[in-house]
């Protein structure tokens, strides 16, 4: 993943002390995150809690805090630990390189606007907001909502097509499931919540361990055998090519 930022894309803006660091895409005039207002936000509802709409942007914005999972969240609920002194590696600062990285590369992602990290110590907090996709869905929603049986499978189909995409360029997604997966009004899909994506070398252990994830989620919470189905022809690549 060499040259992630394309030249001029991006500046960093800094505190004393480095206490407060701020990415953001040159001429978006985005704010540092953990400075918008309470009254300009509308928190949305899923997922660990951590997203709101900031609605005083003026393409609008996508906000999320990067909150604990797992036994973790007992401990603490949005403060990480990082050692390292390049801001580059925190979390919200990785996760803007990936998703840059994958638009510069024709992947379907979110377009990510600026990440914010505020540290104390070796602890931090860490914000990244992203363009608002209109009228989207995501997969397990639609799933939910009745949609219909054939569009279920090809939006899984071409979410798999994505995922594939996604593993040429060397990036493993292992949160990929149907409600990480988003559809807007015009039927195009788009793979969100790289959080926890990391290099990987084995396209072929990436796919089956994608498959299994993807399989594992949809029984999980019951849904349609049709996220399944379209999933795993997508998987094939046998339309594309691939591998």
């Amino acid at each position: 993943m060499s040259n992630i930022f394309p030249p001029g894309n991006f500046t960093l803006d800094r505190s004393e002390n480095d206490l407060s660091l701020h990415i953001h895409r040159i001429g978006a005039q985005v704010p540092n995150l953990f400075t918008l207002q309470a009254e300009d936000r509308i928190k949305i509802t899923g997922g660990r809690g951590g997203s709101f709409y900031y609605k005083s942007s003026p393409k609008g914005l996508i906000v999320r805090q990067y909150l604990r999972g797992g036994m973790m969240r007992f401990v603490s609920h949005d403060k990480f630990v990082s050692l390292s002194k390049d801001p580059l590696l925190y979390r919200p600062f990785r996760e803007l390189q990936i998703l840059n990285y994958l638009a510069c590369n024709n992947v379907s992602v979110p377009e990510v606007m600026a990440a914010s990290v505020k540290r104390s110590g070796f602890l931090y907090r860490g914000m990244l907001a992203t363009t608002v996709i209109e009228g989207s869905r995501n997969l397990a929603e639609l799933n939910q909502k009745n949609c219909e049986l054939v569009l279920i499978e090809r939006f899984a189909e071409k979410a798999a097509e994505q995922a594939l995409d996604v593993l040429k360029l060397g990036i493993f997604h292992p949160d990929l499931h149907p409600a990480n997966v988003i559809v807007d009004a015009a039927g195009n899909i788009y793979l969100i919540d790289f959080d926890n994506a990391f290099k990987i070398s084995n396209n072929l252990i990436g796919r089956l361990d994608l498959l299994k994830r993807w399989i594992r989620y949809c029984h999980k919470y019951q849904l349609s055998e049709g996220l399944v189905r379209g999933f795993e022809r997508g998987m094939s690549g046998n339309n594309h090519g691939r591998f």
